[in-house]
C-alpha cells in the first residue's frame, strides 16, 4: 500500500462580526461529470458525496450534457447557480468562480498529450495552469517518481 502526504488547509469561514462565532461558509459541489461514464473520478466524488451528505450542495446539470456542451455549462451555468466556496473535484471549473478549489487528479493529458484526442488535449494545456495556479491543498504519492 503506498503512502500518500497530504497538506490541506481549514475550510473557509464567514466573519459574522465579533459577537457571533463564524460559521462554516457553504459548499457548492460542481457535479458535472455525474453524467458521465463511471471512472476513477466519478467514482471518487461519489464517494465523498455519501459521506458529505447534506454539508454540501451538489448543483449538476438538468441532463446530461458532454463534450464541449457540458464544458459551456460549466463555464456559463453553473457560476450562476453556486453560493459561497465551489468545489470542482473533476479536473475542471468556471474559469470565472475566483471561490473555488479545483481537484486535478492528474497532468496525464500535460505529460503524454498524444493520449489524448488533440481538442482535448489542448483544452487542458489552456486551462490546467489557469485552474491550478492558486491550489491550497496537495495530495501526492511520494513513492512515484513524479511524486504523484
Amino acid at each position: 500500500m503506498n503512502q500518500f502526504t497530504t497538506t490541506a488547509i481549514a475550510p473557509p469561514r464567514v466573519d459574522q462580526g465579533e459577537d457571533r462565532p463564524a460559521a462554516a461558509c457553504p459548499i457548492s459541489v460542481n457535479c458535472r461529470v455525474l453524467d458521465a461514464p463511471l471512472t476513477g473520478v466519478r467514482r471518487y466524488l461519489e464517494e465523498l458525496l455519501a459521506v458529505l451528505g447534506d454539508r454540501v450542495t451538489p448543483i449538476g446539470p438538468s441532463r446530461p450534457r458532454g463534450g464541449a456542451r457540458g464544458h459551456l455549462w460549466e463555464q456559463v451555468t453553473l457560476p450562476t447557480r453556486t453560493r459561497g466556496l465551489l468545489w470542482s473535484p473533476a479536473n475542471t471549473g468556471p474559469m470565472a468562480r475566483r471561490e473555488q478549489v479545483v481537484t486535478i487528479h492528474d497532468m496525464a493529458s500535460l505529460d503524454h498529450p498524444e493520449w489524448f484526442r488533440p481538442s482535448f488535449a489542448g483544452w487542458y494545456r489552456f486551462v490546467t495552469p489557469r485552474w491550478s495556479a492558486g491550489f491550497v491543498a496537495l495530495l501526492r504519492d511520494p513513492s512515484l517518481p513524479s511524486g504523484g
